[in-house]
């Protein structure tokens, strides 16, 4: 399987200043651990999330490589949005213990960011293009059309965690653009900017939780 080169090109440094933002990685592991204690134990993975594998559960060390991947490979250089892109991922994998869905059970929904299948399938195309263009088949032109069956074999291309980590960004650099990059938009330290992130670029609903997510991953995430 030919992986999606730009994922895993090699990046010497992250892009500098953009539109004044200081430019921002790599996310380290001990800061992600206080983000997130409970991720930092090694026995974290030793029970998965209710109804779901263990496998899919993950640690703050194997998060923090996708994260990183995805920082590089998207060049999201601004300490806003990667602090909201990990708050996102972080409330939406319940922890790092899920990469699908399995409340209600939605097919085709998943990553760490719990992307619905119009995504993934962009996501998948866009780092697999030949393996995406044969597992699709007819469906390849109308993706909304894709079997059940399709849209589990899809999925599995971008579950791995440097792809699963790296969708939040793919997803913000790619489908919520006027986020991106945008000195008025997901500036460093407000949550404001977050919340709206989520309801209007994201498109879904805030909650007391995200918003405690946030103040942890933002008070912990420190660039130098």
């Amino acid at each position: 399987m030919k992986l999606g080169p730009v994922l895993f090109a090699t990046v010497a440094a992250l892009v500098a200043a953009v539109h004044g933002a200081s430019p921002c990685g790599p996310v380290l592991l001990p800061d992600l651990n206080k983000a997130f204690p409970a991720g930092a134990s090694k026995n974290y993975c030793d029970k998965g999330g209710e109804g779901a594998p263990v496998s899919e559960c993950a640690t703050n060390r194997d998060a923090v490589i996708g994260i990183d991947a995805g920082i590089k490979a998207y060049k999201v250089t601004r300490r806003g949005e990667v602090v909201a892109s990990i708050a996102w991922m972080l409330f939406e994998s319940g922890g790092w213990k899920y990469n699908i869905n399995h409340t209600p059970g939605t097919i085709g929904q998943g990553t760490r960011c719990m992307m619905m299948w119009e995504f993934i399938s962009e996501y998948a195309q866009s780092l697999f293009p030949e393996e995406y263009k044969k597992l699709m088949g007819t469906s390849a032109a109308k993706p909304e059309t894709a079997t059940d069956a399709i849209k589990t074999s899809v999925i599995k291309l971008v579950l791995p965690n440097n792809m699963s980590f790296s969708a939040a960004f793919w997803f913000l650099v790619n489908k919520a653009p006027t986020f991106h990059n945008n000195n008025a938009k997901l500036r460093d330290g407000n949550m404001e900017d977050f919340k709206e992130y989520v309801t209007k670029g994201i498109g879904t609903t805030w909650t007391a939780e995200r918003e405690k997510i946030w103040i942890d991953v933002n008070k912990a995430i420190v660039f130098s």
